[in-house]
């Protein structure tokens, strides 16, 4: 593995980051508080705002604050209009502190946002592989500077302004060791979700078994919503007497 660079180049750069989650546990969206981690370490400071879950453990220059999202109760119309509230009052709030925008994921933060940060000139890029379709995305981009993204199917590879970026794995964080797999052996580790396409793998390991014993296939993962739910529920009763 490649060693950490603990002294990396720190620009003068204030960065405003919006996303939905940034706690360490979550089964999806875990990583990002890595990415976070990476922006303070390169930038002078990094304001942060999140819609779920509870960030810790983050450096002394990232300023972070809570949509609050799981934590309120009501009708969800009530609860979208109040955590919308919150998120105007903070990126006013912290206007001063900040000069570029970074989204990732949630487009819905530049419609809120997109004129406030246009008029106050601060430079916003989001991060999506989103196939969404429709005016949402189309709308984010026109307040947008960039579009970033790794997936070439991904709505904003075909919109202006569009950059594909690369996507890696941490080696600090995944590092290679010395391993004593058995032969045969096959694991999928990642959201249960239908974009990932597990029924095909289950279903090539289903038709590699019939010629050979010796296969074996775990799948590490958790459904998030809803219809990743459906999807590992469709998997289970399609291929429970064949694995």
């Amino acid at each position: 593995p490649t060693e950490r660079i603990e002294h990396a180049t720190v620009t003068d750069v204030r960065m405003l980051i919006c996303a939905q989650s940034v706690d360490e546990s979550d089964p999806t969206l875990g990583f990002f508080h890595a990415w976070v981690d990476e922006f303070a370490r390169r930038t002078r400071h990094v304001s942060l705002a999140y819609l779920q879950g509870t960030a810790r453990d983050l450096p002394d220059n990232v300023r972070a604050f809570s949509l609050g999202k799981d934590r309120m109760r009501g009708p969800r119309f009530w609860k979208r209009m109040r955590y919308t509230v919150r998120f105007w009052w903070y990126v006013w709030r912290e206007r001063h502190s900040y000069d570029t925008v970074l989204v990732y994921i949630n487009t819905e933060y530049v419609i809120l946002g997109g004129l406030l940060w246009r008029a106050l000139g601060k430079r916003v890029a989001i991060v999506s592989n989103k196939k969404e379709q429709g005016w949402k995305m189309r709308l984010a981009a026109a307040f947008a500077d960039v579009l970033l993204y790794t997936d070439r199917a991904a709505t904003a590879a075909r919109l202006p302004r569009a950059q594909q970026i690369a996507a890696g794995v941490d080696t600090h964080s995944f590092a290679m060791v010395s391993r004593h797999a058995k032969p045969g052996s096959l694991l999928f580790a990642g959201r249960v979700t239908r974009d990932k396409k597990i029924d095909v793998l289950v279903d090539a390991v289903v038709r590699a078994a019939k010629r050979t014993h010796n296969i074996h296939f775990d799948i590490y993962g958790t459904a998030v919503i809803p219809a990743d739910h459906a999807y590992d529920q469709a998997l289970r009763a399609k291929y429970i007497d064949s694995v």
